[in-house]
């Protein structure tokens, strides 16, 4: 009996540092898109595209903002119980957290405000119970934003797209969303 011993490659390993600034990068570097549909038929579309300028260091600062809020408050329950259970008062053990993550934001605040101050957004919605063209077809456009600025990602990642391509969708996406940002104020 023959035994032969196959070697799998490991994935290459990243150090906490990468693999941090990978989460921090998030999914999309134009911005966010969300998209729910209620109980009912509603549905809500949501767009926001950051500058098209905007630097990876800027939109890691940007989704350290965001990720900021929750952290925050899981660090401090978790260092306000392990404080108490080793007989530090609850207002400090509960408080110095609180300030850390306070403070923690407003860092993060601050450096993502230049590209969140910068940023457009727009939001449609429509019903399944009543029928509205308009809101129809608002809902159609924030989707074909999303999908052609997805899509040119998704073609640079791949290689089959020049990342010239991602960057003219991505200004022509800003501009459209900031032209129908101003028609509605």
């Amino acid at each position: 009996m023959t035994v032969r011993t196959i070697r799998v490659p490991r994935p290459p390993h990243r150090p906490v540092g990468t693999a941090l600034l990978h989460a921090l990068d998030g999914s999309h570097p134009w911005g966010t898109a969300s998209s729910s549909l209620s109980r009912y038929g509603a549905v809500h579309e949501t767009v926001t595209i950051l500058p098209p300028d905007t630097t990876p260091a800027r939109r890691r600062w940007v989704s350290a903002l965001h990720a900021a809020p929750p952290a925050a408050l899981m660090l401090t329950l978790v260092l306000g119980c392990v404080g108490i259970g080793v007989a530090v008062p609850w207002h400090a053990a509960f408080g110095a957290p609180a300030a850390l993550g306070a403070a923690a934001w407003l860092v993060c605040w601050r450096e993502a405000s230049p590209a969140t101050r910068s940023a457009v957004q727009t939001t449609a919605w429509c019903s399944a119970l009543v029928v509205d063209a308009e809101a129809d077809a608002a809902v159609r456009r924030v989707r074909r934003i999303v999908h052609r600025l997805q899509r040119a990602e998704d073609g640079v990642r791949a290689g089959l797209l020049p990342a010239s391509a991602l960057q003219e969708e991505w200004r022509d996406a800003y501009e459209l969303v900031g032209r129908l940002e101003r028609l509605v104020r």
